[in-house]
């Protein structure tokens, strides 16, 4: 891996990681609180993680040429 490469996917795993978090505390505060646009934020928070996900699938299973397009 280039160091681009590296530095693009050390940034990507941040976003999922607070993404996620984020979506889990939301899904938290939605389940207490009884409100359900809180809860449609969570979904837009896990849909992005899922995203991520599928991108990362792609990414890393096929042969790359310079630095991916993201």
């Amino acid at each position: 891996m280039t160091d681009a490469e590296i530095l693009i996917s050390t940034f990507s795993v941040m976003l999922f990681a607070m993404n996620l978090f984020i979506g889990l505390y939301l899904l938290k505060r939605a389940k207490i609180t009884g409100l359900t646009n809180v809860l449609w934020l969570c979904y837009y928070f896990f849909f992005t993680v899922i995203e991520f996900v599928t991108k990362m699938v792609f990414i890393f299973g096929r042969p790359t040429i310079g630095v991916n397009f993201i």
